[in-house]
């Protein structure tokens, strides 16, 4: 995440799996089948909690933090239930590019 951070002139696309806990953690997830492709190259990872995932998306240096959240008439596995994320890091704290973002309010 850092190495992100450090590549990015002013933000950073950030899309993975995230658990629902309502703590900002990481679980050890092992036995991954790494024959086939979208578990990866690694027999085990580090999977963060949603909270887990924002906090170390500040701590390694953006500002501001967007998620980004769509909605269409077929779900879309994984990104329906919530499991998978995908926020935006920006590293200004009040980026110019978001004065006009229109926000859902819940």
């Amino acid at each position: 995440m850092e190495l992100y951070c450090r590549s990015a002139s002013r933000f950073a696309v950030i899309e993975r799996i995230c658990h629902k806990e309502p703590i900002s953690a990481y679980k050890v997830i092992g036995d991954r089948n790494v024959e086939v492709a979208i578990e990866g190259t690694k027999f085990i990872e580090f999977q963060p909690t949603y909270r887990g995932l924002i906090d170390t998306v500040r701590q390694v240096g953006f500002k501001t933090i967007i998620e980004v959240v769509g909605q269409c008439d077929t779900p879309i596995e994984l990104f329906s239930d919530s499991s998978r994320r995908c926020l935006i890091g920006f590293k200004e704290p009040q980026p110019a590019c978001l004065h006009n973002l229109l926000i859902e309010e819940s």
